[in-house]
């Protein structure tokens, strides 16, 4: 597979090259007017000091989004460069679908505990750099709110996936199947996860360059799970339909 080792090699040396730009960079443009507003961000009430957030905001330069973002591009190539090994081996091809429809549950589940673990330590990366007051609401508050988020989307992605997975074809399959026999519904079954693939994708973007890029890993995955997804359901054949799947993909299916 050399286009996407190459590929990959690329992200992540791009990557590297971005985190040591940030590891080179100073924190703020001013030290001085920096460590003045740390050491007084809260007033003897306990309250927040007036501005501090935009005043603290205008003095950081952007080594930590340029760390943050190499970081991230070096754990997507790696992810990358891991999922398409993993793909080779399963099904002797890199860019296919799971071969297996329990590899669909695993790739899932893995992705969003990856993606929670990297917003929780997100968390501990915003006290770590100051980028909030001492006085500021408990962390408790963030993990609760996240762990809950993370829950939810993993019960209803397992309820989805067991409904969703009785409309798909024999697994393996190119992983940007398309039935050229049947390009309405096609592009239904496309539009109906549109939404899914935008929300994972936005997060995904969200994420790279900031102190969640720990958490890109899951996302890539569960993108890679909602193309799954989306190509198996593209490829069923109805009962009695003479289309092959080399129809549906362009392509022989990978077997």
């Amino acid at each position: 597979m050399p286009a996407v080792t190459r590929f990959c090699a690329a992200l992540a040396l791009a990557g590297a090259a971005l985190f040591c730009w940030g590891l080179l960079t100073h924190t703020y443009s001013d030290n001085a007017a920096a460590y003045e507003l740390l050491t007084n961000d809260c007033d003897p009430m306990g309250r927040i000091a007036p501005h501090w957030h935009e005043r603290i905001a205008a003095l950081r330069t952007m080594r930590w989004p340029l760390m943050d973002c190499g970081g991230g591009l070096m754990l997507l190539a790696a992810t990358l460069a891991g999922l398409a090994r993993w793909n080779m081996v399963q099904a002797g091809r890199w860019c296919v679908t799971p071969s297996k429809r329990g590899h669909f549950f695993v790739f899932g589940i893995v992705g969003l505990g990856l993606g929670w673990f990297g917003e929780v330590e997100a968390i501990g990366q915003l006290l770590e750099r100051h980028m909030v007051p001492t006085c500021a609401d408990s962390p408790g508050i963030p993990l609760t709110g996240i762990t809950a988020v993370f829950l939810l989307f993993l019960l209803v992605g397992l309820v989805a996936g067991l409904l969703l997975m009785r409309g798909f074809a024999p697994l393996p399959l190119p992983l940007f199947a398309w039935d050229r026999t049947r390009p309405a519904r096609s592009l239904v079954i496309t539009l109906g996860l549109a939404p899914v693939f935008a929300l994972f994708f936005l997060t995904f973007a969200e994420a790279l360059p900031s102190e969640s890029f720990l958490a890109v890993p899951g996302y890539a995955l569960l993108l890679y799970i909602v193309e799954a997804t989306r190509s198996a359901l593209v490829a069923k054949q109805s009962i009695g339909a003479s289309a092959s799947l080399a129809d549906v993909a362009g392509e022989p299916q990978v077997s």
